[in-house]
């Protein structure tokens, strides 16, 4: 760090934190695009199909509503709302710091402590009790008609939270089954072998509470119903048998050659200790990344799979035209 750029820098940083006015006239442009932001997304295909999927898997916690929120809230948002929203959500009880730089630990600590000094010292009750999601026991199929002539599908459901013991395995075993391009084999089917779509994958998102398990795929309509069979006798296969080991043995090789290049900037490893202090991670969880990936076995996959994802009880979303419908 250059101290000739950090003390003018840090300055201006503690006056932001410590005086965030939030002008009305600046509030009310916001909401106004927010608004107009939201009412795109209402005649976008993929944007309906996400937000219904995220709906009906989630229910009314949190994760079930759009990150950019909806009409009537955006509009009800008050200055008052947002500056309470600061005070509570921004001080010193619960503000986590991570700073990366070249500056020695003696002045990085007083570096932390001015930034912890400039927050407001309030006295709140932080709730740490989170709402215990339940999975859903039985298999759902939703279908919602728009005259277009790609269909939108989503299969998937709860699966983990972050790092729960069971994330590595899911992380290596996805990126074997859908989240890996086209060496995946849910695009070397649907995609390489049968052409039907340009794009189809799979993830796993841990967070706080228990995060999704999410197969996404467009295709056209009429070939709607054949390519959500084919996910779910792929995603059973998968699940009863697993990768091979020529698959594991690849996975983890791209896994642990391609990490120095997530953390090779400050800016990337700020995010990872940002990641680790929210969700709190072991220390080492950066020292230990790759270490953990090659022990993972097929074993290990397959058991992580058969106890987090029931294939029997997922929920499958279909947004298209009446050729897509069931």
């Amino acid at each position: 760090a250059d101290k000739k750029y950090l003390g003018p820098s840090l300055k201006t940083f503690l006056n932001i934190l410590s005086d965030s006015t939030f002008p009305q006239k600046e509030l009310s442009l916001q909401k106004d695009r927010t608004v107009s932001t939201i009412i795109e997304d209402e005649s976008d295909p993929s944007d309906i199909s996400m937000n219904l999927f995220f709906k009906e898997i989630y229910k009314n916690y949190a994760y079930g509503y759009p990150s950019i929120g909806e009409k009537s809230i955006i509009k009800n948002i008050s200055r008052k709302d947002i500056v309470n929203f600061y005070k509570n959500n921004l001080n010193q009880k619960t503000a986590k710091i991570a700073i990366v730089s070249s500056l020695s630990k003696k002045d990085v600590e007083a570096l932390s402590e001015k930034i912890s000094k400039s927050l407001e010292r309030k006295d709140i009750l932080v709730d740490k009790n989170t709402i215990q999601l339940k999975k859903d026991n039985k298999e759902k199929y939703i279908y919602k008609k728009f005259n277009s002539e790609q269909a939108h599908i989503y299969i998937g459901g709860l699966a983990i939270k972050r790092g729960a013991k069971n994330h590595l395995p899911l992380y290596v075993g996805n990126y074997i089954f859908g989240g890996s391009g086209f060496s995946a084999r849910l695009m070397q089917e649907l995609r390489v072998k049968r052409g039907y779509t340009y794009g189809v994958y799979s993830y796993i998102y841990p967070m706080k509470n228990i995060g999704p398990f999410v197969i996404g795929i467009e295709t056209k309509s009429e070939q709607a119903q054949i390519s959500v069979e084919l996910i779910h006798n792929m995603l059973q296969e998968f699940i009863e048998n697993g990768p091979t080991n020529e698959e594991i043995k690849h996975a983890k090789e791209a896994i642990i050659n391609g990490f120095p290049l997530r953390v090779d900037s400050n800016s990337d490893i700020l995010n990872y200790l940002s990641m680790i202090n929210y969700y709190d991670l072991p220390m080492d969880y950066l020292a230990k990344f790759t270490e953990n990936i090659s022990k993972i076995t097929k074993k290990d996959i397959i058991s992580a799979f058969k106890e987090e994802i029931d294939y029997k009880n997922l929920t499958t979303l279909v947004v298209g035209n009446e050729k897509a419908k069931k």
